[in-house]
């Protein structure tokens, strides 16, 4: 499983609550010479519309709130 599919299924989990880009590189463990690689990754997530970031910088799954991706 590659990192972007990591980071999706783990979002996407139904036990997942709303996490910061740092609270989320804890628990998937992201060493800290790769966390600049994660973030360009969530940045990617991000543009592409497959999260958001909330107000408060929390990463939400879009569809557990209702948006729908278009």
């Amino acid at each position: 499983m590659n990192r972007i599919e990591k980071i999706k299924g783990f979002i996407r989990d139904e036990n997942y609550s709303p996490l910061t880009a740092d609270e989320m590189a804890v628990l998937l463990m992201v060493p800290k010479s790769e966390k600049s690689e994660f973030l360009g990754i969530l940045d990617e997530l991000l543009l592409s519309g497959e999260i958001i970031k909330s107000k408060r910088g929390k990463i939400l799954n879009p569809e557990k709130i209702g948006y729908i991706k278009g």
